[in-house]
């Protein structure tokens, strides 16, 4: 279940830095592992 959910997240990031290309890759990878954590704590 964690290991889809970081190819989801993965992927996630990548269609958003295709998207946007001037987007800041390392904010929007740190915004998606935040994100991430942040689902982690609830379905804990």
């Amino acid at each position: 279940m964690f290991v889809s959910m970081l190819i989801y997240y993965k992927a996630y990031g990548l269609i958003i830095n295709f998207f946007d290309p001037s987007n800041n890759k390392m904010m929007s990878y740190q915004a998606i592992l935040k994100e991430m954590t942040e689902k982690r704590a609830e379905s804990n």
